[in-house]
């Protein structure tokens, strides 16, 4: 389920944080980015249900982790 802009702005004024976007270019100029951002937001934020902030770092670290080092990476040759 995604949520709507209005919901993410509503919750970013309740919580205080600051929501940034993305500026807009190329696809070509923010590959990687937009690559990585579709991975996390399929593989971690879709699935998790968040309670709170260090429960957030938590997993973000675990991700970022298994992301780094343990998935395939064809530029390693893994």
């Amino acid at each position: 389920m995604r949520t709507s802009s209005r919901t993410r702005q509503y919750w970013s004024q309740k919580t205080r944080v600051e929501w940034r976007y993305i500026a807009p270019g190329k696809r070509r100029h923010n590959f990687y980015r937009e690559l990585f951002n579709s991975r996390l937001s399929d593989k971690l934020l879709s699935e998790t249900i968040f309670t709170g902030l260090a429960y957030v770092r938590e997993a973000l670290t675990i991700w970022k982790d298994d992301y780094n080092t343990v998935r395939p990476h064809s530029a390693l040759s893994k």
